[in-house]
């Protein structure tokens, strides 16, 4: 699984944008997981314009690999 977050910038007031310096925008701040291998999709989760923690990114890690198991409980998992 590869994990990403990326600037989704925002025009207007929107809820849950914030001021990102290091963007120098208001922004959201979507976090992206693909499967590695083949690049498809695995999740896209809005989250508010700020970066992830790693409790965080842990937490949104531990909730898709655990749907991941329940499908296909013998498959090997690399981050």
């Amino acid at each position: 699984l590869d994990i990403d977050d990326t600037d989704d910038t925002v025009h207007g007031g929107q809820q849950l944008a914030l001021f990102n310096a290091h963007y120098d925008d208001y922004c959201f701040q979507p976090i992206h997981i693909f499967e590695a291998a083949t690049g498809k999709p695995v999740l896209s989760l809005l989250r508010p314009g700020k970066r992830p923690s790693g409790a965080e990114a842990a937490r949104i890690l531990k909730h898709v690999i655990g749907r991941i198991r329940r499908n296909w409980p013998r498959v090997e998992i690399t981050l």
